[in-house]
């Protein structure tokens, strides 16, 4: 290669570095368009209220009860 050919290669390669930057700010949009705000939300407090009365009370039925399965004297149980 010749120094003329160096020297125009790196003349394209600067314009098109220059445009290309110019075309990404012009298709992608400037600093301002990825900003947007967010919605404070209020400080966490160590305070519990208690569930409604109506869905747990004292006086109902457990769900999960306990099952005693420790007096199975069976030594086959799935009888092979």
């Amino acid at each position: 290669m010749k120094q003329k050919d160096i020297v125009l290669i790196i003349v394209v390669i600067f314009f098109a570095a220059v445009a290309s930057f110019i075309a990404s700010k012009f298709l992608l949009g400037g600093g301002d368009i990825g900003k947007q705000e967010v919605p404070k939300v209020d400080a966490m407090t160590t305070t519990f209220n208690p569930p409604s009365k109506q869905y747990f009370n004292e006086d109902s039925l457990d769900p999960a009860p306990s099952v005693d399965v420790s007096d199975n004297n069976n030594a086959n149980p799935f009888g092979n």
